[in-house]
């Protein structure tokens, strides 16, 4: 299980390389925009499904023990509605190909009988969600997939450029070793970091004493700067006296 998720996430990330072309890459861009819409929409589709879930398994198999198969069971006929699944042939069991025998059907010998009443009232709200959630809800999703493509489309090559340059700078910054050799580089990566630190923390001391230090003026410095600041005293003076 550990190799196969391995794999995975392996092909996901060389998936990353298409985003040199200059077409497909743009695509990639508009399937990440089109993952977050579908996050939204799944937020307001997981409330319709698990509502018409426990209204439709509660009118079928009231009375019900609580525990982790009740969940599967509750989830999964709902969800694989959405794709054309509906799963009639469960509201049509009869006896002797079911039972109502509590012993019998938690034992796994035979299904559960459904109820008289869920066999009727079942399809009625089978019907209502599968209208609201596969024409109305689909075609939402629909809709605002063709709004992310149309902003991404608009400005492919702009989107083409950024994707590029991320990912030449994700390159540029890994170590040129696989695991667990890019331990060591990573390791005399710190060690240079550390040691660059240190030798600019020392630096900007040293020029700070530097700095602070005073130097002594010449007398015939500091007379040259008295008789600059006179003149230009004066100059300013004057051209104020003009002005009035």
């Amino acid at each position: 299980m550990v190799c196969s998720l391995s794999f995975i996430s392996l092909c996901l990330s060389l998936i990353g390389l298409f985003a040199f072309d200059e077409k497909i890459g743009p695509q990639l861009q508009m399937i990440k925009k089109m993952f977050f819409d579908l996050l939204s929409f799944l937020a307001i589709l997981s409330v319709c499904v698990i509502t018409y879930a426990i209204a439709a398994y509660a009118n079928l198999y009231p009375a019900s023990r609580i525990d982790d198969d009740l969940v599967f069971n509750l989830l999964r006929i709902p969800y694989w509605n959405l794709y054309g699944e509906l799963n009639l042939n469960i509201l049509e069991l009869k006896e002797p190909d079911c039972t109502f025998d509590r012993f019998l059907y938690e034992n796994g010998t035979l299904p559960r009988c459904p109820t008289a009443i869920g066999t009727y009232l079942v399809p009625l709200l089978m019907g209502i969600y599968m209208m609201f959630a596969s024409i109305l809800l689909l075609n939402l999703l629909i809709a605002m997939f063709s709004n992310s493509y149309a902003k991404v489309q608009a400005e492919t090559h702009l989107h083409w450029c950024y994707q590029r340059f991320t990912l030449i700078h994700e390159c540029s910054r890994r170590p040129p070793f696989a695991l667990p050799f890019n331990l060591t580089s990573k390791l005399f990566k710190k060690i240079c970091c550390f040691w660059l630190c240190k030798k600019c923390r020392r630096n900007r001391q040293d020029e700070y004493k530097e700095n602070t230090r005073t130097y002594p003026v010449n007398d015939k410095k500091y007379n040259y700067l008295v008789l600059w600041e006179k003149a230009v005293a004066n100059e300013y003076m004057h051209g104020i006296h003009n002005l009035s």
